[in-house]
């Protein structure tokens, strides 16, 4: 009995430990995308610029046609913003790369990816053929509505439409909770071993502050990172957004005055094929009428 609770217990401490040590990992993984060189490519509506990924995550229906006007591309991903002429409104276009956190950039995100493009049919060490289809939740689409500059709240009412996971993967300044929480979490951990190192040391209990104060120097460091983070994603947020309004403001009143010319134009078109239609027509019927009479 007492070797299967000590076997219980190792088990327990080191589930622990695993959680403790991918917790570390997603810290280390967020700063390092909050903190990743960032390549800004700012284009005109004139030059007509595609949308670079969208054929490989999205139906490419939606997007065809869109102007390019912010392209910010980093080692984890692209985020673009671009205006759609058809539905008249900007949108941003966020998708990951074949690479993602590790040594190299990296393995993980490309085993994801070819993972999720093997058939499921086949199993065991059966000859997995690769699929076609497209890469799912790795790219995210936010599309504003309103004629309003962009803001996070502007964008926050369409983050519940959109794959969590593949936001904060692409846009990490996003999505305080998670931080906040673990640091507060650390904050009452750290006052809580302080009341134990105070209580030891009346008992003269050294050996067990020496190992409370390693947990207190870890907890400690991990708050630091966790303040660290929520420092560089309100800045990151802060400069993503001003960077949207500039991309969209520096030149929008000529770029609606085009496509304005354009929609009246295809609608000058579409009337002038119409009425020789209707006139022949009516034609086809006076002939008919002086047929009948």
């Amino acid at each position: 009995m007492a070797e299967y609770d000590s076997k219980k217990k190792t088990e327990s401490l080191s589930k622990e430990k695993m959680i403790k040590e991918q917790e570390k990992k997603a810290m280390r993984e967020t700063f390092d995308r909050l903190t990743a060189p960032v390549h800004v490519t700012l284009n005109s509506w004139r030059e007509h610029e595609r949308i670079e990924g969208y054929y490989e995550f999205q139906d490419y229906g939606h997007l065809f046609s869109c102007d390019r006007l912010l392209k910010l591309e980093t080692v984890y991903g692209k985020v673009q913003m671009g205006y759609n002429p058809n539905r008249m409104r900007s949108f941003v276009f966020a998708n990951m790369k074949t690479n993602r956190y590790d040594t190299v950039n990296s393995r993980y995100q490309k085993a994801m990816k070819e993972y999720q493009q093997r058939p499921e049919q086949k199993k065991g060490n059966e000859n997995r053929a690769w699929l076609s289809g497209r890469w799912k939740n790795a790219a995210v689409l936010l599309e504003k509505a309103e004629n309003k500059p962009w803001s996070e709240r502007s964008m926050e009412p369409y983050f519940n439409s959109v794959n969590m996971e593949a936001l904060l993967k692409t846009m990490p300044f996003f999505g305080e909770e998670r931080e906040r929480a673990q640091l507060e979490e650390r904050k009452s951990r750290i006052v809580a071993l302080q009341n134990q190192v105070r209580e030891n040391a009346l008992e003269k209990n050294w050996q067990e502050n020496r190992q409370i104060n390693r947990q207190m120097r870890e907890a400690s460091e991990e708050a630091a990172l966790l303040s660290a983070i929520l420092a560089r994603k309100d800045a990151g947020k802060r400069a993503f957004i001003r960077k949207l309004n500039y991309a969209f403001d520096i030149d929008k009143n000529s770029m609606f005055d085009y496509y304005r010319e354009q929609r009246r134009r295809a609608l000058r078109e579409e009337i002038s094929a119409i009425e020789p239609q209707e006139g022949e027509a009516a034609g086809e019927n006076r002939d008919t009428e002086e047929d009948n009479d």
